[in-house]
C-alpha cells in the first residue's frame, strides 16, 4: 500500500512525543519507526518527516476514514464528522484528531514570553499538542489509568477492545479492534469478566460507568455541550472518575483547553519550579489540586492545559533522549520509555 501525505511540520506535531506521552493508549511503534494505532473505526499506520505525516489507513471495506467515522460515535468536542467532509476524508480525520487548527508556534512564543522555564524547554520539546479523541473511548481509557503505568493501561484498553469491540482488520499480523460501544460494556457479567482479565478493582468502575451512561440517554450530549465546570461535575458522577481523570477527559476530548490534570508528578514539578510552599504538603488535597490548576491558568491563560502538557513532558526523563536530538524523528526507543511512564490519580 502506498503512503499518503498529511502536510504538517514537526514543530506542529511531533508523533514521538504526542503518541507516547499517555494521552492515547492505542498506539505502538514498530521496529521500522512507524506508529500503528486506531482512530475511530479505522486502523492507521503513521511515520513522519520534517514537513509531513505520512500515513496508511486500513479498514475491512474499501471506504475512507471519513465514511467509517460517520458510523462511529464521533470525536472530540462532539463535532459531527460530516461537518468536515468537504475536505479529503482521511485528512479531515487527522486534522480533527491532532487539532491542527490550533497553531502551536504562536502559542509557544506566547508561553515562552510568560514563563522563563517554558522558554528554556520549548526549543527541545516542539510539536507537543493535545489530541482531541473520541469521548467514550477516552472516558474508559482513563478510568483504567488509576494508579497504573502506560504499558499496563495500554494492555487493558487492548483487552477491552479485543473482548467487546468489533474487529477492524489486521495490520502487520496484529488484529486491530474498534473501541466497544457503551451498551456492550454495560451488559451483565462484564465486571466479572474484566476481573478475570486482570482489571482488578477497575472492573467495577468500567462496568458501573457504562451502566450510568447507558442508563441516561441524555448524559453524553449534556456533558459534551456543558461548560468546563459543569462537564467536570458530570464526569465525576461516574464511578472511578476523580478530578484528575475528569480533567484529562475535559482536555483531551471535550475541547476544554484550560483543564489542567494534576497527578503526583505534576504536583512535584509545580512544587519544585513554581510554588515552593507546596514542598511541605504531603498529599494532593482538593484545595491543593485547585490551587495548582489556577496557577497554570493564570500563567498561561485559556490554553493552560496545552502549556502544562509541554512542561510535564519536558520533566519526564524518559523523553529527554528524544529531546536531545532536538526534534529529530524516528527514535525507536520510545516504546521502552513508555513502559515506565506513570499515570496516577
Amino acid at each position: 500500500m502506498s503512503w499518503s501525505k498529511f502536510p504538517c511540520s514537526t514543530s506542529e506535531v511531533m508523533l514521538d512525543f504526542v503518541l507516547a506521552c499517555g494521552q492515547s493508549f492505542r498506539w505502538t511503534k514498530n521496529a521500522s519507526g512507524e506508529w500503528i494505532g486506531v482512530i475511530g473505526r479505522c486502523a492507521w499506520k503513521m511515520k513522519q518527516t520534517e514537513e509531513c505525516v505520512e500515513y496508511q489507513v486500513f479498514t475491512q471495506a474499501p471506504q475512507s476514514a471519513i465514511q467509517i467515522a460517520k458510523r462511529s460515535r464521533g470525536f472530540a468536542t462532539g463535532q459531527d464528522v460530516a461537518d468536515i467532509s468537504g475536505e479529503s476524508g482521511d485528512h479531515a480525520v487527522l486534522k480533527q484528531y491532532f487539532a491542527i487548527d490550533t497553531f502551536l508556534q504562536p502559542l509557544y512564543a506566547q508561553w515562552s514570553a510568560a514563563d522563563e522555564r517554558f522558554a528554556h524547554v520549548a526549543p527541545r520539546y516542539g510539536g507537543i499538542r493535545i489530541l482531541q479523541q473520541d469521548f467514550i473511548e477516552n472516558v474508559f481509557s482513563f478510568i483504567c489509568s488509576s494508579n497504573n503505568n502506560i504499558a499496563r493501561i495500554q494492555q487493558m484498553v487492548e483487552k477491552l477492545c479485543a473482548r467487546y469491540g468489533d474487529l477492524i482488520c489486521e495490520v502487520d499480523g496484529k488484529k486491530m479492534y474498534a473501541f466497544p460501544a457503551v451498551e456492550r460494556l454495560a451488559q451483565e457479567g462484564v465486571e466479572e469478566e474484566l476481573r478475570k482479565m486482570g482489571f482488578g478493582y477497575r472492573a467495577a468502575f468500567v462496568h458501573g460507568a457504562a451502566k450510568h451512561i447507558a442508563g441516561d440517554s441524555g448524559w453524553i450530549s449534556r456533558t459534551k455541550c456543558a461548560d468546563y465546570p459543569t462537564a467536570k461535575e458530570l464526569l465525576m458522577e461516574l464511578p472511578g472518575v476523580g478530578a484528575k481523570v475528569a480533567d484529562c477527559i475535559c482536555l483531551m476530548s471535550l475541547g476544554h483547553h484550560q483543564a489542567v490534570p494534576v497527578d503526583t508528578h505534576v504536583f512535584s514539578v509545580t512544587a519544585q519550579h513554581y510554588l515552593p510552599h507546596l514542598r511541605q504538603v504531603k498529599s494532593v488535597t482538593k484545595r491543593v489540586y485547585n490551587e495548582i490548576g489556577e496557577f497554570y491558568r493564570n500563567r498561561f491563560g485559556g490554553m493552560a492545559g496545552w502549556a502544562h502538557s509541554v512542561l510535564f513532558t519536558a520533566d519526564l526523563r524518559q523523553f529527554k533522549e528524544a529531546a536531545s536530538d532536538n526534534g529529530k524523528v524516528g527514535n525507536n526507543n520510545i516504546n521502552k520509555r513508555k513502559r515506565r511512564l506513570v499515570e496516577c490519580d
